[in-house]
């Protein structure tokens, strides 16, 4: 893929630090022929880390997929605007979006009908969530017969990710649409995974940058390796 039709103004890039094992969530601000203008959306104390001539891995999401790209940097500052700027990669190659997006984190949520308004919502603990999606466990005894409950059914879904200690003190809101993609039946609970298909492009980059903020915060916390996949196992 080219990378100029995907990295343009507005775009979310992930960067990563391969020698400091840091990354940092930026927006594309602007292009030129040779090089990107990224701003960080999470602070000043990011760009710090990524000094002129350091090579860099990117990662670049689409609604279906995300591309990877290396570069070097060029410029960096954390005042007065924090912005980092790298070279125009050659080429973006695709690769799979659970591996650097998902994050198994638990959290409330609300599922409801997308075609009947009037029906009650079901609550349900959520137990992943990317960019692309969300897994959750209902209880049974709570649905009522009308509720989708089959792949490929429509699901209106309303959440709240809990506020992460030193980058983001609020919780972080999703309402989207989304298509049940695999359903698994236990006894008592019903476990689904839901995939986005109809989303304000600014709650995904929220998600986006919540989660690689979650696992900053469990890295600080000698939680998660760095290079551990965190992409949760269909059961």
């Amino acid at each position: 893929m080219d990378p100029r039709a995907l990295l343009r103004r507005g775009q979310t890039v992930v960067l990563e630090a391969p020698l400091h094992r840091q990354k940092l969530v930026c927006v594309v601000d602007g292009a030129a022929v040779d090089r990107l203008f990224l701003v960080s959306l999470v602070g000043s104390e990011g760009p710090s880390v990524f000094e002129p001539g350091q090579i860099v891995v990117g990662y670049a999401q689409t609604p279906i997929r995300v591309y990877q790209f290396e570069s070097v940097v060029l410029q960096s500052q954390s005042q007065p605007t924090p912005t980092v700027v790298i070279a125009m990669p050659d080429t973006l190659t695709p690769v799979q979006r659970r591996r650097f997006f998902r994050v198994e984190v638990l959290f409330v949520a609300q599922l409801m009908s997308k075609d009947d308004p009037r029906a009650p919502a079901v609550s349900a603990t959520g137990v992943d969530i990317s960019a692309g999606g969300l897994g959750v466990s209902v209880d049974r005894a709570d649905l009522y017969p009308e509720f989708p409950q089959e792949i490929g059914k429509p699901v209106r879904v309303v959440c709240a990710l809990p506020p992460v200690e030193g980058e983001l003190p609020e919780p972080t809101k999703v309402e989207a649409i989304g298509e049940i993609v695999w359903v698994t039946r236990h006894e008592r609970w019903l476990r689904m995974g839901i995939a986005f298909i109809d989303i304000d492009p600014k709650v995904r980059e929220h998600i986006v940058a919540w989660c690689f903020a979650f696992q900053r915060r469990l890295l600080r916390m000698g939680l998660l390796s760095p290079r551990r996949d965190t992409s949760r196992r269909r059961e």
